[in-house]
């Protein structure tokens, strides 16, 4: 779920090719702009892979419905290009850290990063610079030397709803 709370106009909203075969497009995850100027999944595979630049939010959807994946299909992408409030649940944010079980800290006016490589510990150490695969492309507390693109307004952690803004990527 991602719900922007900032209203907008068509001038917000851009379209970004992509890569139509490998994209996966959910609404909230985010994606990086390559080098070809195409919008892209970050890796799930990665473990020591360098964060990308350039990370817009994807608002379009891919999946079984016909009208949903039309975009997809063809190519092509919506992002949010400015700045704006959203809420987004987990399918949006990372809730724990990489060994699954520890539930990561989202204090109010925190910096947020997106979360592009995966840990591979086998002893389950939890490291908030790792991700679970599953959480490659959404929000998560950002360190220093990463790429942050917003600020924590609020966690409802009840109901698992992460209440954000963007802000101009800078490095911490």
């Amino acid at each position: 779920m991602l719900n922007i709370l900032t209203p907008l106009t068509k001038v917000h909203r851009a379209t970004r090719r992509i890569d139509a075969d490998n994209f996966v497009a959910a609404p909230g995850l985010w994606a990086y702009i390559n080098s070809s100027g195409v919008l892209t999944n970050i890796a799930r595979t990665s473990t020591s892979q360098a964060q990308p630049a350039v990370l817009k939010i994807v608002l379009g959807n891919a999946s079984t419905n016909q009208y949903e994946s039309n975009d997809v299909e063809v190519g092509s992408i919506s992002t949010v290009e400015s700045i704006f409030r959203a809420a987004v649940d987990t399918n949006g944010y990372a809730k724990f850290a990489s060994d699954g079980t520890s539930t990561m800290a989202y204090a109010q006016g925190a910096d947020l990063s997106v979360g592009y490589r995966i840990h591979t510990d086998a002893t389950g150490t939890s490291a908030v610079g790792f991700v679970l695969a599953a959480d490659i492309g959404k929000l998560r507390p950002a360190l220093t030397g990463e790429v942050v693109v917003g600020r924590v307004e609020n966690l409802d952690s009840t109901n698992n709803v992460l209440t954000f803004e963007t802000v101009s990527p800078r490095v911490k």
